[in-house]
């Protein structure tokens, strides 16, 4: 034996032959035998022993491969991995064995490699999914996380029910970013979201941000069945959903496929392109449920969905909360990663010591298989410090990873948007104590001062590096009802403006887009406040802004405000509907300040 070539998973203590991702696998090994380019060796083994010929130009090109398995429902295979590497190879002095030196790696896009040979590129030195050991002959190739893109998407785009969230990413998702599946072959979570800002293309390192998502809003396993859950074309197309219990005390609700992902990473629709998109009747596609329900749902503003003249329901969780835009924008080096949880434990694995090793290695799939991370580097991508960032309840898988010190050790800080704090607030109080005792910054976003997710003032003032809204406008962002002021807080502003101005809204003046049924609430309510038809005077504006928020359920208005809520805001002249309003979440802020 000159060379031994296995497959492996650095988080595996047993074999991983028989996981269901790597059964469509092949060694491939090809060189120059007697002047011809020939197949040395092809295998489907997981460890391959390989005995060489002499090569005419000392030339070893070793390809490793892995497709995803065909199926019933999905009969062509796709490609999910692909490492190349090229040895130099040269017959000890005596004749007895070789000398073997990895000399480049091969860089592509994995979808489109046979395209062109343009869309392939050497790098100097060993792949970064290679380990090789010269005195042993023993190459490893970390198969651990795997590019399902391909697969993924068409599954969910090709088909006769689908439930149309991926199409919607098409139309939303910031053009400043694209979306890749990579699949895991560790514990849970299976399915990793990875949001590839372009900036990262030109930066030499890169941060993972992994993004903790609450059980009651996030993308979801919905059973223990890997394989089914991969399979599950019904599930994927929105033709089947799952009733599952995700809070215990609380009712089964409907799980689908990809809308909790459109809703996080979906970028609010400008006046505009909400208009185009509802001349295309772009939402006829698409069957109910959705949370999408329409472009003037898309827009960042609040909306009349229903309730009574006396008691109307003002709309605050329909909005996009833009993450793709943050990231897109805000960024100049943060990779953002979203683990998948299951309803029984959480965010598993993406919490523990294998963390690390999780991320490095999806950061070595996506540099090797893809432009996403830079295209025709000189060298391997440098792996910066690690951010993470959470959600809702999804603060007690925060307060668990931060325990860990081989996840500690590489953070730079966190980003917490509302959490919830756990028993007494004592998890979420002692984690901050500790990171600042570690130099770590803490960035907190929401509702600060008052209400369940509420600081202590020593901790403000001493713990956490930065506060979202700024204090000096805290009163006026996080108020009901909302202040109507442009000067300190333009976002509230711009969302609630159009029921004081409906004659320069694009979907309650009926100007641009079709008439809803939301026109006729507004006149119903301003009729019963006694309220004529035209301009408001300032004290009609109040009552009828005091009217329309005070049957709003005022922990979820705060809530959504710490993810889609922002105070920094470009507005246009006024009337400003049918302009371009540039803007900022807190999200984007922090990402910004953790640069």
């Amino acid at each position: 034996m000159d060379l031994r070539i296995e497959l492996f998973s650095p988080l595996h203590k047993n074999s991983i032959a028989g996981h269901f991702l790597l059964r469509n696998r092949k060694i491939v090994l090809t060189g120059q035998v007697n002047g011809v380019l020939r197949e040395i060796t092809r295998s489907a083994d997981i460890a391959t022993d390989v005995t060489l010929p002499a090569l005419t130009n000392g030339q070893l090109t070793i390809d490793v491969v892995i497709e995803t398995p065909a199926s019933s429902d999905s009969p062509a295979s796709r490609p999910c991995l692909h490492v190349r590497q090229l040895m130099q190879v040269a017959p000890k002095a005596g004749g007895v064995g070789f000398t073997i030196i990895p000399f480049a790696w091969e860089q592509f896009e994995l979808h489109k490699m046979q395209e062109s040979h343009s869309n392939r590129h050497l790098i100097a030195g060993l792949h970064p999914l290679i380990t090789f050991n010269p005195a042993t002959k023993l190459m490893q190739v970390n198969v651990l996380m795997l590019d399902v893109t391909a697969y993924w998407l068409r599954a969910r785009l090709a088909q006769q029910h689908i439930n149309g969230h991926y199409a919607w990413l098409a139309e939303y998702i910031d053009h400043r970013t694209r979306l890749r599946v990579v699949a895991s072959l560790a514990e849970t979570p299976m399915i990793w979201y990875i949001v590839c800002p372009k900036s990262l293309e030109a930066s030499a390192e890169i941060s993972p941000h992994v993004f903790y998502s609450p059980a009651d809003h996030a993308e979801l396993q919905p059973y223990r069945d890997r394989e089914r859950y991969f399979f599950d074309m019904d599930y994927a197309s929105g033709k089947r959903s799952y009733k599952l219990q995700l809070i215990p005390n609380r009712a089964k609700v409907d799980v689908f496929d990809g809308g909790v992902l459109s809703g996080y990473l979906a970028v609010p629709t400008d006046e505009a392109r909400a208009v185009h998109l509802s001349k295309q009747d772009v939402t006829s596609q698409q069957p109910a449920p959705r949370p999408l329900t329409g472009p003037e749902m898309q827009r960042n503003v609040f909306r009349l969905v229903g309730g009574t003249p006396e008691k109307p329901e003002v709309n605050i969780f329909n909005s996009s909360m833009g993450f793709s835009k943050a990231f897109g924008e805000g960024t100049k080096t943060q990779l953002l990663m979203i683990p998948q949880r299951t309803h029984t434990i959480g965010s598993g694995i993406a919490t523990k010591a294998a963390l690390p090793t999780l991320y490095r290695t999806i950061i070595s799939v996506l540099e090797s298989n893809s432009w996403v991370l830079g295209k025709a580097r000189r060298e391997k991508v440098k792996v910066g410090q690690l951010v993470l960032s959470c959600f809702s309840d999804a603060g007690a898988s925060m307060w668990a990873a931060c325990k860990v010190d081989a996840i500690v050790n590489e953070l730079k800080g966190i980003v917490c948007m509302e959490p919830m704090p756990g028993a007494g607030n004592a998890p979420r109080d002692a984690t901050f104590r500790q990171l600042k005792k570690r130099g770590k910054q803490i960035h907190y976003l929401g509702s600060w001062k008052s209400g369940q997710f509420s600081i202590a003032k020593d901790l403000r003032d001493k713990t956490v590096t930065r506060l979202y809204p700024n204090p000096e406008n805290y009163d006026t962002v996080f108020s009901l009802p909302p202040k109507m002021d442009p000067a300190v807080s333009p976002f509230i502003y711009f969302r609630t403006l159009r029921f004081l101005y409906p004659d320069e809204d694009i979907s309650l003046s009926g100007k641009q887009m079709p008439l809803t049924e939301e026109r006729v609430l507004l006149n119903e309510v301003r009729r019963s406040m006694n309220i004529a038809d035209g301009p408001l005077t300032p004290v009609d504006e109040k009552r009828l802004i005091d009217r329309l928020f005070k049957e709003v359920w005022i922990v979820a208005y705060y809530h959504r405000l710490a993810t889609a809520g922002g105070e920094v805001m470009e507005l246009g002249k006024r009337p400003f509907y049918g302009e371009e309003n540039r803007y900022k979440t807190f999200l984007q802020e922090a990402v910004e300040a953790l640069n």
